[in-house]
């Protein structure tokens, strides 16, 4: 959820919320990332909500067709390291050896819907 802060892991409400007016350029921006920082191209789903009269962003990632997805290691124009990144309990860590090695099997193998 963007535009809403989180403590202990959890949601703090009221959201603080964006500026009605940045929703369109900020759901571009992550639109763009998804074409430009990950390999291959990736959509995520981005839906604006108003809870309390604020409005916030939700992205879901659903896992695609094409996965595994490689993401820039480092956000930039000219930057062109990527690497495969997992999820470990509430953290995103970069998948290294076993972790990688195991991304790449369960991509291969695991249905996803």
């Amino acid at each position: 959820m963007i535009g809403v802060e989180e403590e202990y892991g959890r949601p703090k409400l009221p959201p603080v919320g964006l500026n009605p007016t940045s929703l369109d350029r900020i759901q571009k921006e992550l639109l763009n990332l998804g074409q430009t920082a990950i390999q291959p191209s990736y959509t995520p789903v981005i839906v604006p909500y108003e809870i309390d009269g604020r409005s916030i962003l939700v992205l879901w990632a659903p896992g695609g067709q094409t996965r595994p997805y490689r993401a820039k290691t480092i956000l930039g124009k000219n930057q062109r390291n990527y690497a495969w990144f997992i999820r470990k309990g509430s953290s995103t860590v970069r998948a290294r050896g076993e972790d990688e090695a195991e991304l790449l099997s369960l991509a291969a193998t695991v249905p996803f819907w």
